[in-house]
């Protein structure tokens, strides 16, 4: 009875030993993954419009977002909002952003491009720009 004891000690042990090792590679392996998209996105974004002499530029924090739009020359007034994360993969990304006067929500879609210094975004009205990393 005693030897059959000691097996199943030495069994869990080995059992034990093996979800450990499991475990501790599948978290490293974790953290060499390529870089999310919500990491890729913080900094500023400049989007030329095409045929207008129109520029603007959006800059992104972890949670702050804000977009200063030009117009022949002339800057219009800062919008400053906040976002979250609502899906990620490290190549679409979809962020929930409140508007900053009526605080209704809308959904922005990124798709990084170019060793991620080109994206395309579109707005919850459906229109699209595309975005180069300044």
């Amino acid at each position: 009875m005693q030897i059959l004891n000691n097996e199943r000690t030495t069994m869990k042990k080995i059992l034990l030993y093996s979800l450990s090792i499991t475990i501790t590679s599948l978290l490293l392996l974790a953290g060499c993954s390529q870089p999310k998209g919500a990491d890729k996105l913080i900094g500023k974004w400049k989007v030329n419009f095409d045929g207008e002499n129109a520029e603007a530029i959006y800059e992104f924090s972890e949670t702050d977002m804000s977009m200063q739009f030009t117009e022949t020359g002339k800057p219009t007034k800062r919008i400053e909002t906040t976002y979250r994360v609502i899906s990620d993969n490290g190549k679409i990304l979809s962020l929930e952003v409140i508007h900053p006067t009526t605080k209704l929500k809308g959904i922005f879609i990124f798709t990084f491009e170019q060793e991620d210094t080109k994206a395309t975004l579109v707005d919850p009205g459906k229109y699209t720009v595309t975005l180069i990393k300044i």
